[in-house]
């Protein structure tokens, strides 16, 4: 099982959009099966005073822009105490680096955002907002998938897929997808995705193997979960967005050092996220060493 962590919180970011309020009722279910609060946080946006207001029009906007925020974040709260009657949820209005964010950043565990904004900007875009937020926060971010409406007819026990690529790095990744397999019960599968090789040799390299077998005794020290590992040649978006099923829930490091810089267009992690139809949990190289930051991820 995991281990407690009241102290710690998900976070979940709301702007009023229907797609972040689908990202409250994914965040709602990850505090429950991590033991842990929910803190759902808005980030107010002022309005332009109008051309007739005078400039102390500006203050007045800016109350506008924080009641706005304060009736989104009680709606938010509202909604996931819905599905979640006996969750802890606190609510956060402050600006990105607020003060309030920045306390935030010592016990958040993770940060939930909806895919889209309310402007259609899509999430972790560079200088979006929810970019900001990773800079501050430095945790993993879960993006919830559009389900389609139409049921499927083929079982499907629920997995933890995540992505490695032997480029090192991976050790605190499979950790974190170990975690979330634990909080949920269920299987972790680590897919190996090699890309073809034009000298040939494919699957004989010598080096998979090794870092394959790396991948497995990670897994089997990271948490009591049963694990499987699939190595395969191919697209990594392709291979890794047709292990996971319509309850899976597909995890993917970034790579580059600057705040989301593996996000780029062409990117595995992008790639994932572009084709939107599983829950995404994005670790950027700032998050890694959320598995030695909480108990939780031990």
């Amino acid at each position: 099982m995991v281990a407690n962590t009241g102290q710690y919180t998900v976070v979940v970011g709301c702007d009023g959009s229907w797609d972040s309020f689908r990202a409250v009722d994914l965040a709602a279910r990850e505090a429950l099966g991590h033991g842990c609060r929910l803190t759902v946080l808005v980030v107010p946006r002022d309005d332009p005073p109008g051309s007739d207001e005078p400039l102390s029009g500006y203050s007045a906007a800016e109350d506008r822009g924080r009641s706005r925020a304060q009736v989104t974040a009680h709606l938010a709260r509202e909604r996931a105490l819905a599905a979640a009657p006996d969750l802890g949820v606190d609510i956060v209005v402050d600006a990105v680096d607020g003060p309030a964010v920045e306390a935030l950043a010592q016990r958040a565990m993770m940060l939930v955002l909806g895919g889209r904004g309310r402007g259609g900007q899509r999430a972790l875009s560079l200088s979006s907002p929810s970019d900001e937020l990773v800079r501050h926060l430095r945790v993993p971010i879960l993006i919830p998938g559009v389900r389609s409406p139409v049921p499927s007819t083929v079982p499907h026990a629920p997995h933890v897929v995540v992505g490695v690529d032997g480029r090192g790095g991976e050790e605190e990744l499979i950790s974190i997808a170990a975690v979330e397999a634990a909080a949920r019960g269920c299987c972790l599968v680590i897919v190996r995705v090699v890309r073809p090789d034009p000298a040939g040799g494919g699957l004989a390299r010598p080096h998979i193997w090794d870092e394959t077998w790396m991948a497995v005794h990670q897994a089997d020290t990271a948490a009591s979960v049963s694990c499987r590992v699939v190595v395969t040649v191919g697209d990594p978006v392709t291979a890794l967005t047709d292990e996971c099923g319509p309850e899976d829930l597909l995890v993917v490091g970034t790579r580059g050092q600057g705040r989301l810089a593996g996000l780029v267009p062409g990117s595995v992690a992008r790639g994932v996220l572009d084709v939107g139809t599983r829950d995404v949990m994005v670790v950027p190289p700032a998050a890694r060493d959320i598995a030695t930051r909480h108990p939780s991820v031990q």
